[in-house]
C-alpha cells in the first residue's frame, strides 16, 4: 500500500508539472505534455462532432415542417394568373444547391421544378441525370416559388416578395457544398458586385470554387451563348468537373 501511495504521489506531480506553466516574456505559457494535449484535441473532437450531429438533427426535425410552411404560403395569391403552387425541393443530405428564376408553366402543371426544356439543357450543362437532379443530393431554391405568368412574350420576372421572405430560413437548415445561380435575378440578389450577368458567369466559372453563376438556359438565351462561345468550351468544363467532385464525397 506505501508503495503504491508512492507511485501516485509520483504520477500526480507529473501530472502538475504538464499542467505547470513556465513564465516567458511576461506571459505565462503552458509547457507541453503530450498526453494531456493529446487528451484535450480528442476531446475537442468529439465536443465538436456531438455539435455537428446536434445541429444535423435540428435541421432534420425543423426542414420538413419548414417546407410545408413555404408550400402553404399565399403571399403572392393576389397577383398570380393561376393558384399558387409553391415549387422547391431541399434535403438536409443536399450536396448542391440550385438557385434558379422561378417555375415555368410546365413545372407548375407537374408541381417538378425544372421539369422542362430548359431543365433538360440544365441537366446536361451539369453533366447529370434525372435521377441525380431529383435525388436528396440537390436542392431546388428558386427565386420565386410560382409560376409568375407571362410578360411580352416570355415568363414573368419573380415576384421580389419570395426570397426575402424564405430563403434565408431554407439555407440556413442547408450544408451544400456548392451552390449555383442560373440567371440575372439570382446573380443580382447574391452576387451584386458583378456589373453583368456575363462577368458574373466568367468570373465564378475561372476556377473551380463554391459559386458558380450560369445563363438561364431557356432558348432565349441561345444568342447570349453564340456570343460568348467560351462558356461551353471552357466554363462548362469546370462546372461538370467541380459537380462530379462534390457528388463524389457525398
Amino acid at each position: 500500500m506505501v508503495y503504491f501511495n508512492s507511485v501516485v504521489k509520483r504520477a500526480d506531480k507529473l501530472i502538475d508539472y504538464c499542467l505547470g506553466h513556465t513564465r516567458f516574456a511576461g506571459i505565462y505559457t503552458p509547457l507541453f505534455c503530450p498526453g494531456r494535449n493529446q487528451y484535450t484535441v480528442n476531446q475537442q473532437q468529439r465536443q465538436d462532432s456531438m455539435m455537428r450531429s446536434n445541429d444535423s438533427n435540428t435541421a432534420h426535425r425543423q426542414l420538413p415542417n419548414l417546407l410545408a410552411e413555404v408550400r402553404a404560403c399565399r403571399l403572392c395569391a393576389d397577383t398570380l394568373p393561376h393558384p399558387p403552387r409553391p415549387i422547391l425541393q431541399a434535403d438536409c443530405a443536399a450536396r448542391i444547391l440550385i438557385i434558379g428564376q422561378a417555375p415555368g408553366i410546365k413545372a407548375h402543371d407537374s408541381a417538378l421544378p425544372w421539369n422542362d426544356a430548359s431543365g433538360d439543357k440544365l441537366r446536361r450543362w451539369l453533366g447529370v441525370t434525372r435521377e441525380q437532379f431529383y435525388s436528396p443530393q440537390f436542392a431546388h431554391l428558386p427565386m420565386a416559388f410560382c409560376f409568375p405568368g407571362y410578360k411580352n412574350g416570355a415568363d414573368a420576372p419573380p415576384p421580389k416578395i419570395c426570397a426575402p421572405s424564405w430563403h434565408a430560413r431554407v439555407m440556413t437548415l442547408l450544408k451544400p457544398a456548392l451552390t449555383l445561380h442560373i440567371g440575372r435575378y439570382s446573380q443580382q440578389y447574391y452576387l451584386p458586385e458583378y456589373a453583368t450577368l456575363t462577368d458574373a458567369v466568367r468570373a465564378t466559372t475561372a476556377h473551380g470554387g463554391e459559386r458558380f453563376v450560369l445563363p438561364h438556359p431557356s432558348g432565349r438565351n441561345n444568342r447570349w451563348q453564340s456570343r460568348n462561345p467560351w462558356f461551353e468550351s471552357h466554363a462548362l468544363t469546370q462546372i461538370q468537373q467541380r459537380v462530379q467532385e462534390v457528388l463524389a464525397t457525398t
